[in-house]
């Protein structure tokens, strides 16, 4: 069966040889791309290319026909059958090799492309809000999509933000990460509050856990808020802020002062309606001040036993007073992949909420 051809490369033994061999073997009607052409089947085949004994074999994996491997020598010196079984040998790993390397960047594709869509692409723009967002993938996670999503929706009863960590890594998470933001920008569309929000979450996700094959589900913790902008002449901005077992945001004053907001709840899809609560907090947020939300990855990154921390994390956000929202959020996940040497173990994500100042 004919195929087109294109050739991948060449080597030859004597390196003068190299420049004539190429021309050779590029030439579309030679002698040489003839033989690639013909060959076919499974075996090593042995034929004459160039004045010489050649072997030829089909470099073939998971039934697909990958290309072929041409192996030739000067005339009188034929091939020893235990060299055509090593090349035999040699073209099966290497067939299956390619073939891997294949496969995988098409996963690295796919989980790049997963990945993406767990954020939104552009930020969008909030009278008399600053927002600023950063994300910084696990090295050590494969081809694994992790469940750290953030995501800011429009409503009747205004704008709301929100970020969340969905327990583990691969299809399982990335499924019940699109299950969350699904969920919340449905009910925020329709004027849901915060507190109905999470609610309805928490039902969504036990729902997700039951229909799941083994019964096991995965939980997830989130931070929402709601923005509000004051309408008075200082400017300021009311956030609402509701905790489902996820950390307590920082908030960070215009004078570099920081402090940890918000009381942190009960995590979501494990606990029914009457056992989770998300208590509510107020904060008043003054010209140049920002709200900095995040996912435990940021805690998490390690240097060797050491863990990053709050302290290290209220520092670093200490340092960020007068910063905009986006360079507060690339200096924290700066701060944090230095820290560990650039080899982050967990994904980490970043949504800053700033009042101008």
């Amino acid at each position: 069966m004919l195929f087109r051809s294109r050739l991948f490369a060449v080597g030859h033994a004597d390196e003068t040889e190299s420049a004539a061999l190429t021309q050779a073997a590029a030439d579309p009607d030679g002698e040489l791309m003839a033989v690639v052409r013909a060959a076919r089947g499974k075996n090593v085949q042995a034929v004459t290319a160039l004045g010489g004994p050649a072997l030829v074999v089909v470099l073939r994996a998971r039934r697909r026909r990958l290309g072929v491997l041409a192996l030739g020598r000067a005339a009188g010196h034929p091939f020893q059958a235990d060299e055509i079984d090593l090349l035999a040998d040699l073209a099966r790993r290497a067939s299956f090799a390619v073939d891997n390397a294949r496969l995988y960047s098409r996963q690295v594709e796919l989980a790049s492309t997963l990945q993406a869509g767990l954020r939104p692409p552009v930020l969008p723009k909030i009278d008399g809000f600053d927002l600023g967002s950063a994300y910084g993938a696990a090295q050590s996670a494969g081809l694994d999509v992790g469940g750290d999503f953030f995501d800011i929706y429009s409503g009747p009863r205004g704008w709301t933000v929100a970020i969340g960590d969905v327990c583990g890594k691969g299809a399982e998470a990335a499924t019940v990460t699109g299950v969350a933001r699904a969920v919340l920008r449905l009910l925020t569309g329709r004027g849901a509050t915060l507190e109905e929000l999470l609610l309805d979450l928490n039902r969504a996700l036990r729902d997700t856990a039951a229909s799941h094959p083994n019964g096991q589900g995965r939980f997830c913790t989130l931070a929402a808020a709601s923005l509000a902008r004051a309408d008075d002449a200082e400017g300021e901005a009311t956030v609402t802020l509701r905790l489902a077992g996820h950390p307590r945001p920082v908030l960070l004053r215009a004078d570099g002062s920081t402090t940890l907001v918000g009381q942190t709840g009960t995590l979501l899809g494990v606990l029914d309606d009457d056992e989770v609560s998300f208590p509510p907090v107020t904060l008043r947020l003054c010209r140049g001040d920002s709200l900095v939300l995040y996912t435990d990855g940021v805690l998490e990154a390690r240097r060797g036993r050491e863990l990053f921390g709050e302290d290290r994390l209220m520092e670093a956000v200490a340092g960020c007073a007068g910063l905009s929202a986006q360079g507060v959020a690339d200096r924290v996940l700066t701060t944090a992949q230095r820290f560990a040497g650039g080899n982050l173990r967990d994904d980490v994500a970043l949504l800053v909420v700033r009042v101008p100042g």
